[in-house]
Parts: C-alpha cells; sequence; structure tokens
C-alpha cells in the first residue's frame, strides 16, 4: 500500500460557515489512511533548549490525578457494600437453615421421632 503525498493547496471558501467547511477538510485530510503526513523532528537535539518545570502544562496531570482519586474512592464504596452484601447474604443463609430446621421440626411425623410425644 502506498502512501500519498498531498502537495494541492486548501480550496479559499467564501461562506458565511467557511471555518466549518476548512476544519471538516482537515479533518478528512488527517483521518485518511492513504496520505502521508509531514513529520517534524529535530535533528541535533542538543541544540533545543532544556525543558524546565515552568514548561510542563500541570493542570492536566492534576485533572488526571483527581480522575484518579474520584475512582479509588469509588472502588472503596463498592467495597464496602460488597462486604455488607456478603453479611447479609450470609445471615439470609442462616435464616434459611434455622427455617429449615424449625419446619422438619414442625412436620408431626418427623418431631415424634426425635422426641417421646
Amino acid at each position: 500500500m502506498s502512501m500519498l503525498i498531498v502537495e494541492q493547496r486548501q480550496p479559499a471558501y467564501k461562506a458565511p460557515d467557511k471555518e466549518k467547511k476548512v476544519i471538516t477538510d482537515m479533518a478528512k485530510l488527517i483521518l485518511n489512511p492513504n496520505v502521508a503526513l509531514s513529520n517534524f523532528v529535530a535533528m541535533d537535539v542538543t541544540r533545543l533548549p532544556p525543558v524546565a518545570m515552568d514548561h510542563l502544562d500541570v493542570s492536566a496531570l492534576l485533572h488526571e490525578l483527581s480522575a484518579l482519586r474520584c475512582e479509588v474512592r469509588a472502588i472503596s464504596s463498592i467495597r464496602m457494600e460488597m462486604e455488607q452484601l456478603k453479611v447479609t447474604v450470609r445471615n439470609l443463609q442462616e435464616s434459611k437453615q434455622s427455617l429449615r430446621s424449625s419446619a422438619n421440626c414442625m412436620d408431626p411425623g418427623s418431631c415424634c421421632r426425635l422426641r417421646k410425644c
């Protein structure tokens, strides 16, 4: 599969919705897998200026950290709910067992066999 290199100029739109048309054309160009987009790389990395903490966008990191905290809190609340459900299920199973044993004792034939009536 060969890549296409686009060297055609973008059409100049003059309609009131020209921004929408330009964005649509750009999206089509970028999303087309047969088009080779230009790659911009530094030939000599030593000539690039150093990157310090002042150059980083920390707000995106803080947003991600806050989203992760919310997820951890949600998981811990789900874990607590699961523990409560396990206790409830255990109590229901014990109630079921006790009801079965009392139902067996209510049966006139079985009760007389256990106790002398």
